[in-house]
């Protein structure tokens, strides 16, 4: 371990226990650092890290774990399109501003475009607080309480989901019903839920705001899968400058056919 590295540790360490005397709830980015392109405040350890540590199981090494929390950004290599570079500079701001505030982040785009993996590191930057869930599993953790194969109520899944200090709901639309009314009743149970308790959420979705004509189809637009209700709500957490359009990206798994 070379000096910088420890340096940098010590210095999210102390910044960690500033935050925890402080009481703050959310965490926010520092200034940029040689080699570290992101340190959170705050809870600085990764859930791993913790869940590790209560259960006297082997943590690792700490400074590992603090300089690895945004692996996962590093690896999404923007420079291979210039709407890749647009959407990296939009999350950074919406990071340091309008999360802290409650604000929402929409990540639109075609399959393999890079919405998740986008979405995945921000919640692996903002650390222990944060959920992941797509929405095929959220509708199945839903339908599971109908028969009690879940363990858990409805009203449990949802206030959890409600409460997190981040949320990231992943491929809104991609759970295929013939039951819209329930559907959008789930959606504004949880997305207006959150906007009244003021967390964060980010939202990415293959679904456009308006619709798109690719020769086959016309793309189900997000308001018509949300309800005019709860799309107004939404859009108003996010804000137009907080839709990343990612719609012009190729499929980044394709390359090489």
């Amino acid at each position: 371990m070379n000096e910088q590295t420890k340096q940098l540790a010590r210095e999210a360490e102390q910044h960690r226990q500033l935050s925890l005397r402080e009481n703050t709830q959310v965490p926010a980015l520092l200034p940029e650092r040689p080699g570290l392109e992101f340190i959170v405040s705050g809870e600085t350890l990764e859930a791993d890290y913790l869940r590790a540590l209560k259960a006297n199981e082997p943590t690792g090494n700490q400074v590992q774990i603090v300089d690895g929390r945004n692996t996962r950004w590093k690896l999404f290599n923007s420079e291979i399109h210039p709407d890749l570079e647009t959407a990296t500079r939009t999350i950074k701001r919406w990071y340091n501003t309008d999360m802290l505030a409650g604000g929402g982040l929409m990540i639109l785009g075609n399959c393999g475009s890079g919405k998740t993996h986008l979405a995945r590191a921000i919640a692996e930057l903002y650390g222990v607080g944060a959920v992941f869930t797509s929405e095929e599993s959220f509708v199945k953790d839903v339908q599971g309480t109908y028969s009690n194969r879940a363990g858990k109520t409805e009203h449990q899944i949802m206030n959890r989901l409600c409460k997190a200090k981040l949320l990231v709901y992943d491929d809104l639309g991609a759970y295929q019903t013939d039951n819209t009314p329930w559907m959008q009743n789930l959606y504004f149970q949880l997305f207006d839920g959150r906007q009244d308790l003021g967390k964060a959420t980010i939202i990415t979705s293959n679904l456009s705001l308006a619709p798109q004509h690719d020769g086959r189809e016309v793309w189900i637009q997000i308001e018509e899968r949300l309800g005019a209700r709860c799309f107004s709500r939404v859009m108003g957490q996010v804000g137009p400058a907080n839709v990343v359009d990612l719609f012009n990206v190729p499929d980044y798994r394709m390359r090489g056919f």
